[in-house]
């Protein structure tokens, strides 16, 4: 029967597809089929890099982990079900969270017939639909904003390959485009709906057990912005410095609270944290492939190595030290990014007149 699943599947999908390109009447529709197929295609891609070249890599574990679930759903369904909703014990840890995604790769492996490339186009469908849907609203409200917007989220490469197939990043970027459109109907002030607030509340919940990091950073940051201009607009701070550091230091107050929500994210925790997973990287990375720091598990170490941390993350390698096709693609992507960025400095200048300024604030931080 799983020859016959597969392909029913992936013809329901295309009717999904369909039937929201039917449905929109955005400004930025003529990018729709395009930005499908390039979403679609780094899904398959991703299985068949990680299946030819790293057969040891978390998509192929968790979806054999999925197809064992699946065997027993079809054996014991009952068994199965109560197996998904069984929390394991500890609290919130590592290997927690990876059992929390292949609860939810094996219900993709039983609705496709325990097809990984099915499956994997699943997912990159739900990833591709929250970003179209970011894209969308960016469009709407700040039309100026249109063209950069389905270029970041639907067509540079690493965002769109890094957030399809079977991969946690899937689903929690998923979750991060979706909490951010609310942000931004919250912000122009449209009324959240039903749907909209049921949707909210399944994104955090996934961002928080697939990738706590990024909600303990997105949610404090979107929310003291909304905070933020709430007081501005009842209470009248008119400097654009006082409301900036309004936003940083209600950020500050609700990021030194997640210490209570999980033990990783505790102050005096994160320094270490971050070390041990530095030192992970490097003794698995080629020493080719990584940027070295002298690193020590403190705050003190960590602020030292910031800015270098940060320009790195965003535009290394400016150039390969071993010349490869995949290492000169990256090269060309990071010189892209960084002129990018260059054009837009000197727009950072005028923020402050914008009406939309804490926004930037935020994205900044």
């Amino acid at each position: 029967m799983s020859w016959v699943i597969a392909p029913v599947s992936i013809i329901a999908l295309g009717g999904i597809l369909f039937w929201v390109w039917h449905t929109d009447t955005s400004l930025i529709k003529r990018f729709y089929w395009p930005a499908v197929i390039w979403k679609l295609a780094a899904g398959i891609l991703v299985g068949l890099v990680h299946y030819r070249y790293y057969p040891q890599s978390d998509t192929v574990y968790f979806f054999e982990e999925a197809l064992r679930l699946r065997h027993l759903a079809l054996s014991d369904f009952a068994s199965y079900v109560q197996f998904l909703f069984t929390a394991p014990d500890g609290n919130f840890l590592g290997e927690h969270r990876t059992l929390f995604f292949v609860k939810l790769v094996s219900l993709a492996a039983c609705i496709t017939g325990g097809n990984y490339y099915a499956s994997s186009l699943l997912f990159s469908l739900v990833s591709f639909l929250a970003a179209w849907n970011l894209a969308q609203w960016i469009s709407r409200v700040i039309p100026d904003m249109a063209a950069p917007a389905v270029l970041a989220l639907l067509f540079f490469p690493s965002c769109v390959f890094w957030s399809s197939g079977v991969l946690k990043e899937s689903l929690a970027l998923a979750g991060i485009y979706y909490l951010a459109s609310v942000v931004l109907k919250i912000w122009f002030r449209y009324r959240l709906t039903f749907g909209n607030v049921l949707l909210l509340l399944i994104s955090i919940w996934m961002v928080w057990s697939l990738k706590y990091y990024y909600a303990a950073v997105f949610i404090p940051i979107v929310t003291a912005i909304l905070i933020t201009r709430f007081l501005v607009t009842n209470l009248q701070y008119p400097s654009f410095a006082k409301e900036g550091i309004l936003v940083i230091v209600i950020s500050a107050l609700f990021v030194l609270t997640g210490g209570f929500f999980h033990p990783n994210l505790k102050p005096a925790r994160i320094p270490q944290l971050v070390y041990e997973t530095h030192m992970l990287s490097l003794a698995s990375s080629d020493a080719g492939n990584v940027i070295p720091y002298d690193l020590e598990p403190t705050w003190m170490g960590m602020i030292v190595h910031a800015p270098r941390a940060l320009v790195s993350g965003l535009f290394a390698p400016v150039m390969p030290q071993a010349a490869n096709v995949l290492k000169w693609l990256a090269t060309g992507e990071s010189l892209f990014l960084l002129v990018l960025t260059a054009f837009s400095i000197p727009a950072l200048r005028q923020v402050h007149c914008s009406p939309h300024r804490l926004l930037v604030v935020g994205i900044l931080l």
